[in-house]
């Protein structure tokens, strides 16, 4: 094995390599020693990373201003640069986001890319030489790691947008009393063009990060000793804190798989300004190629105190993606002015006798409070009257209690409100209305007709499989001496609506 090379002469002397810088220049048109690693160029005697557009004449043709690419010269100047580690994924991720949206508008495949696209291409394209200027140290702590150091951490931050999301990972570590942050590198993904949700894009990035996280420790043998996950999305945050059971089947899996690998308390909120993995996500007004960019040195947080760090800010997950099992629900129970056990009686005029006199007694306490005289005797045919709607509305309320909630928010004349229960409801097709009295009757037809009493008009609704319909039921029945059953139908349905009375 030979050609070897190394950032110090002194190991170059040692394993008997030549030392000449010529005879390690691979023709490049740039100035110095240079070697390719994967599409990345080192420089051996700074022992840096950089990149170079130095390249065929094919590609600088596509490069020129008065050139306007098509589909296939965008692809390949874009895929044209390898950048395994992703130390520059900020800012190539941009350019598959422009491939993406190429390929969506459906352009022919040899024609020229429109006017908005040629100007997003080349306000991408001219940060080239910029990025030329870019050197990226390949050591990531200035001086050597201790073997004993017990305090080295990874910071992973994650974020999403419309277009993209992404993740970067950071060390820190404290040595001889001085906080040291090393950019490790990053993950980029361009955003389906199906369109999902922003918490459900950032979910994604937390999963990307997740597996980032667990492709540097298995790469790396250096001691890591916490581990920190940072998200601008308090919602994503949320999910990760609860049952992620609860939720539905694209939430509770990638939640699953972020919790097989990382800790709750490892997940932190950061805000999206102090977000390093924003700068992929977003143009703003374009990646900053410079060393001195948070992307490459850290967030400013990093290098203070834990105490100084951003603190976490958690709120409640949208319910919308609670599985449609999981959804906890409200048992509506109506509230009677007076309680009936119904079970108790087994006549409709011992219920309704009864029922007349307790609303007897309560008026009779009020009037004593007022000093008025008392109501005694037989029971008058309106107290009778009373009883026998307070009844009805008690099986109205517990079964159509729903139906009464909507109705009795109806605007206009009872019998001229329009019908606006759920199509569901079991009694939708009578066309129900609540009167000024508050029960439930049925319109229909007949309600044109001057002559005929308003019950039958307007026959009241009772539910089907109540003990006061099988009370009042019964009541007829007895009433007509036991007849056939049509004259039993008949004679209800003068006053009522059954559904399947017969």
């Amino acid at each position: 094995m030979r050609h070897f090379l190394s950032n110090k002469v002194e190991v170059l002397r040692g394993i008997g390599e030549v030392a000449d810088a010529e005879s390690k220049n691979l023709s490049l048109e740039r100035a110095g020693i240079v070697e390719s690693v994967l599409g990345m160029k080192w420089l051996p005697g700074d022992d840096v990373f950089t990149y170079s557009f130095v390249m065929r004449d094919d590609l600088k043709r596509i490069l020129e201003e008065d050139h306007v690419p098509t589909k296939p010269e965008v692809v390949k100047v874009v895929m044209t640069l390898f950048d395994p580690l992703g130390l520059i994924a900020f800012f190539l991720v941009h350019g598959k986001i422009l491939i993406q949206d190429i390929w969506a508008r459906g352009i022919g495949w040899d024609d020229a890319i429109p006017n908005d696209l040629y100007e997003r291409w080349r306000t991408w394209t001219n940060l080239f030489p910029e990025l030329d200027l870019l050197r990226i140290p390949r050591c990531y702590f200035r001086s050597a790691l201790p073997e004993n150091v017990n305090n080295l951490q990874i910071h992973i931050f994650c974020d999403a947008s419309e277009v993209a999301f992404s993740c970067a990972a950071n060390f820190r570590v404290k040595l001889d009393g001085e906080i040291q942050v090393a950019f490790i590198g990053s993950k980029t993904k361009v955003a389906p063009l199906k369109t999902i949700s922003i918490p459900r894009l950032e979910l994604n990035a937390a999963v990307l990060g997740t597996r980032f996280l667990e492709t540097l420790q298995s790469y790396h043998s250096l001691p890591v000793s916490r581990r920190f996950l940072w998200s601008d999305s308090s919602t994503v945050l949320s999910w990760i804190c609860s049952e992620h059971r609860r939720y539905n089947k694209f939430i509770a899996v990638r939640v699953g798989e972020i919790l097989s690998s990382t800790n709750q308390i490892e997940w932190r909120w950061i805000p999206t300004k102090l977000n390093i993995a924003d700068q992929a996500t977003k143009w703003n007004s374009g990646p900053r190629l410079s060393t001195e960019n948070p992307w490459f040195r850290g967030p400013n947080f990093l290098y203070e105190e834990e105490g100084s760090w951003p603190i976490q800010r958690l709120v409640a997950p949208t319910t919308e993606e609670l599985r449609s099992d999981a959804i906890i629900l409200c048992h509506h129970t109506p509230r009677l002015d007076i309680p009936i056990d119904v079970s108790r009686f087994n006549s409709w005029t011992r219920i309704q006798r009864t029922v007349a006199f307790v609303l007897r007694y309560v008026d009779n306490c009020r009037r004593r409070k007022r000093h008025e005289s008392l109501q005694l005797g037989v029971l008058t045919q309106d107290e009778l009257k009373r009883a026998e709607e307070l009844l009805w509305k008690v099986a109205q309320k517990e079964v159509f209690a729903e139906e009464l909630s909507i109705l009795a928010k109806s605007q206009g004349p009872p019998e001229k409100r329009h019908c606006t229960v759920s199509r569901s409801s079991s009694i939708y097709k009578t066309w129900p209305f609540m009167d000024d009295r508050g029960i439930l009757r049925m319109r229909g037809r007949i309600g044109m007709a001057p002559y005929i009493p308003k019950e039958a008009k307007f026959p009241a609704i009772l539910p089907r499989n109540h003990p006061i319909t099988f009370l009042i039921i019964d009541w007829y029945h007895r009433r007509f001496n036991h007849a056939n059953r049509e004259t039993v139908v008949n004679e209800i349905r003068q006053r009522f609506e059954i559904p399947k009375l017969r």
